[in-house]
């Protein structure tokens, strides 16, 4: 039981390799962002560790846009040859509509020195690491797993890349 005597549930993610059906929301978009050796780029701040992504935003185009333009503001990355991957399908405890994030696939372009995000301030320490290290960091469960295996077998039929175990900072 939750305060003032309210039954709780939690939230629910459930992921999909498929088109985000129109009437859903998307209110997130986050890459798995290959480098040339197979490598993830995640970003870590403190106690925090996430893939680069965010919210849409009105001057966005589309989802594509949206992963450039938070990638470079995350990561000061820019992305190759992106691909949309699937959405995650969030149903959250307090009975708000339903809302999707999506997630894509890219190659890692130009690395740029760090900034400032210029939403939060802070410059997030980015590293690229082995898939399985990634999917162990970022603790996203089963779902992070079948979303793992998704993008890796993607990147490697668009770009012929396998995973790789060594990591770098």
């Amino acid at each position: 039981m939750l305060p003032n005597g309210i039954m709780g549930r939690m939230t629910v993610y459930t992921w999909f390799a498929k088109p985000v059906p129109v009437e859903l929301p998307v209110r997130q978009v986050y890459g798995w962002i290959f480098d040339a050796h197979g490598r993830v780029m995640i970003w870590r701040e403190g106690a925090e560790v996430g893939l680069p992504g965010g919210r849409p935003e009105p001057s966005d185009a589309d989802i594509e846009a949206t992963l450039r333009r938070e990638v470079r503001e995350e990561i000061t990355a820019e992305v190759r040859d992106p691909h949309y991957l699937g959405y995650q399908r969030v149903d959250e405890s307090d009975h708000r509509p339903p809302f999707a994030q999506v997630r894509m696939v890219a190659r890692l372009g130009r690395l740029h020195p760090p900034e400032p995000d210029p939403d939060t301030g802070s410059v997030k320490n980015r590293a690229a690491v082995a898939p399985e290290r990634a999917l162990a960091e970022l603790n996203w469960g089963q779902h992070g797993r079948e979303q793992l295996q998704a993008a890796t077998e993607l990147a490697f039929r668009l770009w012929g890349l396998r995973a790789e175990t060594r990591e770098k900072q």
